[in-house]
């Protein structure tokens, strides 16, 4: 049986919160929300939630750069991450492709190997320091 995930475009802070607001991941957004307030939801940024059934598994927002680009930020709960990353990110990457999005952009910082290797195995090039893109031409399903 495949795998069935579910995207759903969100502002509702509580279903945001689910995935960002647990301990293994808020300590990395809260040096810009220290507060526990949520990073600010402008109105161009757009939110993911992706459900598998009807769990909650991950969050991904997009800060819009402009009209072809946006910055990728993507956050699987800890306990789905061995299942489900790849498709949940890939999932995302897929929707934002589809909005006529030409690039997206990841920032990594330095201390975090596993996730840049891990965004390099999704097919993001690394373009500068800390700095990952992925080109609408370049993803390949």
């Amino acid at each position: 049986m495949g795998i069935n995930l579910k995207l759903s475009v969100t502002s509702d802070k509580s279903e945001i919160f689910k995935v960002l607001g647990h301990p293994e991941i808020w300590p990395l957004l809260s040096k810009r929300a220290p507060e526990k307030k949520l990073l600010p939801l402008r109105d161009q940024d757009i939110y993911l939630i992706v459900k598998a059934g009807r769990k909650v598994i991950a969050c991904t927002y997009f800060e819009v750069l402009n009209g072809y680009e946006m910055q990728m930020h993507p956050y699987v709960l800890p306990r789905y991450r061995p299942r489900y990353s790849y498709k949940a990110v890939k999932a995302c990457v897929d929707w934002a492709f589809n909005q006529s999005i030409e690039k997206i952009v990841v920032e990594i910082p330095d201390d975090y190997p596993k996730v840049t290797a891990f965004a390099e195995r999704m097919g993001f090039e690394n373009v500068g320091n800390n700095t990952l893109e992925m080109r609408a031409n370049k993803w390949a399903a």
